[in-house]
């Protein structure tokens, strides 16, 4: 399949990006809030260039890669599998949204000058265990990561709901049917929920966009990686 995607690629460069199409990998959640900016442009400057996308978490994401069955992807890092190269394209944050009119309001304090965390409010996790969580999947990055902390701190959550889609969570979180984690990026889909770093210095992740290891890269492969890093690098 990788050696079907090479030569299918060298051929396709020879229309100049005037047609053909370019496989990206990309996470459900975070490419509903940030692919839509970046394929418009896309489009607009490569009309004859379909995009197809694959929907999958950042570690099913990377074997694709590897396996030469996507042209590019964006993961979150550091790698779990890959080893090559890299592009940092933007910072995200793992936090918590609700409502201004949920309790653990009570709890949250300004962001200090010093902190990393783009958002400006923030709450202990020993101060907001008190309440209930809503959490996605263990087998998730989401999932896991927000357990994560949970043990860090020694703490047992409240919860009800364990297996929930990131989606499902977060909006469930924003009608204020309890805490949930979310990816920061999501703040602009949520507008009037509220959103709130975990500690003092948040709980900060890397996003790269990274290319097939190992291959032929086609021009519109390549197009679409600069593109990426033009809208989203230049917007977060």
């Amino acid at each position: 399949m990788s050696e079907y995607h090479r030569v299918r690629d060298k051929i396709q460069d020879v229309n100049y990006l005037k047609s053909g199409r370019v496989i990206l990998g990309i996470s459900t959640f975070r490419g509903t809030f940030l692919l839509p900016p970046v394929l418009r442009e896309f489009h607009k400057k490569y009309p004859g260039i379909h995009v197809n996308i694959v929907e999958e978490n950042s570690m099913a994401l990377e074997q694709k890669l590897k396996n030469g069955t996507i042209d590019l992807a964006l993961i979150i890092l550091p790698p779990k599998i890959l080893k090559h190269d890299i592009e940092v394209l933007m910072r995200d944050e793992i936090c918590i949204i609700t409502t201004p009119q949920h309790p653990v309001m009570r709890y949250v304090q300004p962001s200090p000058a010093h902190s990393k965390s783009s958002i400006r409010k923030y709450v202990n996790l020993k101060d907001a265990v008190q309440f209930e969580f809503l959490l996605s999947d263990y087998d998730t990055i989401l999932g896991r990561e927000s357990r994560k902390l949970f043990r860090e701190h020694d703490l047992m959550p409240k919860t009800y709901n364990e297996k929930l889609s990131a989606f499902m969570a977060a909006s469930m979180g924003a009608a204020g049917l309890g805490l949930a984690f979310t990816y920061y990026c999501a703040q602009n889909y949520y507008s009037h929920a509220e959103f709130l770093s975990l500690g003092e210095e948040g709980t900060i992740i890397d996003l790269g966009v990274t290319l097939a290891p190992e291959r032929y890269h086609s021009k519109a492969a390549l197009a679409l990686r600069n593109t990426m890093l033009k809208v989203l690098g230049k917007t977060h």
